[in-house]
């Protein structure tokens, strides 16, 4: 199903680029208007936590990717392309920050 978000909520109080992420627990009506099922977002609850990345086009806004993660699986590939080191020291810094589990997963040993 496919959802918009609604009025003032869109914008209100939010310092990052989606207000809506992926894992977000909301509240939603279904519109019942139009042949296709579509809903509309009205309320957003508190999030436990999430990844964040800086925002390719404002530099002073984040990107949430996720959020509530219980636990986070790293592909990490020896070769073809490698996983660099600081790629990895990065991912476990943010987890850890979050207070989100890590596993790696090592592929093309």
């Amino acid at each position: 199903m496919e959802c918009r978000i609604k009025g003032k909520f869109r914008t209100q109080g939010i310092k990052s680029t989606n207000p809506i992420a992926l894992c977000d627990v909301v509240d939603f009506e279904l519109d019942e208007t139009s042949d296709a099922i579509t809903g509309s977002i009205h309320n957003n609850y508190d999030r436990k936590n999430y990844i964040v990345r800086k925002s390719v086009n404002l530099s002073k806004q984040t990107h949430i990717i996720a959020s509530n993660i219980d636990i986070v699986f790293l592909l990490i590939t020896i070769n073809n392309p490698p996983t660099t080191s600081s790629f990895i020291d990065r991912f476990l810094v943010t987890a850890e920050a979050y207070g989100i589990k890590s596993v790696f997963i090592f592929n093309k040993l």
